[in-house]
């Protein structure tokens, strides 16, 4: 089994007006939005966070 390597996730909720999965500029942050991570194999919660109206988490 390979190595499993550090990685990050995280920056801005946004809307991806062209579906491209890049934030291009004018496409607006959605603010309110809730976001949870959890490990897929029992369901446990990591971490919740919420930045209100700054859409970034």
């Amino acid at each position: 089994m390979p190595p499993v390597l550090p990685a990050s996730i995280g920056d801005k909720v946004f809307s991806d007006v062209d579906g491209d999965g890049i934030q291009d500029p004018g496409e607006p942050g959605i603010p309110g939005v809730i976001v949870i991570l959890e490990r897929v194999v029992d369901g446990e919660q990591i971490r919740s966070d919420f930045d209100g109206d700054r859409c970034r988490w």
